[in-house]
């Protein structure tokens, strides 16, 4: 009987770590969702800037010099905002979950793709305002 009783809490142990484990890959998908969005925006605001600012210097549309500009930054900084909301979004829930066991998992490479496109969108808000870069 005290047999039966081991081999119970080590299935009840294996099921809690296999449910730990699902909800961080769960975490980690909904961060990549955060990350595709974010993305999108950001390379979508790059793209119309350029676009539009290539037709206004071409004349061939009626609009103000600085609208380029304006739409382009608004896209690229919604898209930063959004990665970081992901970002926290993902922190505050693996710090609610792991607490003080967050050293025993790795970060996924979602989150640092993460900051990485996060630091990419800040280089094309640069890129936007200083002309750093040949974009």
């Amino acid at each position: 009987m005290y047999e039966i009783q081991i081999n119970s809490s080590r299935h009840a142990n294996r099921r809690a770590d296999w449910a730990l484990k699902t909800t961080l890959i769960m975490l980690e998908k909904s961060l990549m969702v955060w990350l595709r969005l974010g993305i999108w925006l950001i390379v979508f605001g790059f793209t119309v800037f350029k676009l539009l600012l290539g037709l206004v210097e071409r004349g061939t549309v009626l609009m103000r010099p600085e609208t380029p500009r304006n739409v382009g930054v608004f896209l690229i900084l919604l898209g930063l905002f959004l990665l970081g909301v992901g970002i926290k979004d993902y922190r505050n829930s693996e710090k609610m979950l792991l607490g003080g066991l967050k050293h025993l998992y790795a970060a996924p490479f979602a989150l640092a793709a993460t900051y990485v496109f996060f630091l990419t969108g800040l280089f094309l808000l640069l890129n936007i305002f200083f002309g750093i870069g040949d974009l």
